[in-house]
């Protein structure tokens, strides 16, 4: 997934670049989560390996293995989490209440874990997405008001 934006700022190696949702964009599910309020700009962090600087306009790409990864890890993780802790509440009560809590139980549990390892994944910058390429350079003077 490629999308084009300007660098607002750039922290340690890592550039947060202001892009209008299009593309994906449009068919993600979460959208309505990244665009309260109607608005169609969003500000994402990436790796900036390349040296873009505040004002450069860049292309950023996440790899689809990363995107496919999370949805995996957010989506198919607590479901199979929810039926595991169903499974084993029934087997162990015969009550299909017990079961079902136990199943909600056992997701929120995959949910915290999951929260952890975002925040692991976070601090290593693994699922960021890359500045690819420096498509147009501000100005010098822009970069030193930056």
């Amino acid at each position: 997934m490629e999308e084009t934006g300007t660098v607002v700022e750039i922290r340690d190696q890592v550039a947060l670049v202001s892009t209008v949702a299009k593309g994906a964009c449009h068919s993600c599910s979460a959208r309505g989560v990244c665009h309260m309020g109607g608005d169609k700009t969003m500000v994402v962090e990436a790796r900036n390996l390349i040296g873009a600087q505040a004002g450069d306009t860049v292309r950023i790409c996440l790899s689809s293995r990363s995107v496919l990864g999370a949805a995996f890890l957010l989506y198919v993780v607590p479901l199979l989490v929810f039926l595991g802790g169903f499974i084993l509440g029934q087997a162990l009560t015969q009550n299909q209440l017990w079961a079902v809590l136990l199943g909600f139980l056992s997701m929120a549990a995959a949910y915290v874990g999951i929260r952890l390892v975002d925040r692991w994944l976070d601090r290593k910058r693994k699922l960021l997405p890359q500045v690819t390429e420096i498509v147009y350079q501000a100005s010098p003077e822009h970069h030193k008001k930056g």
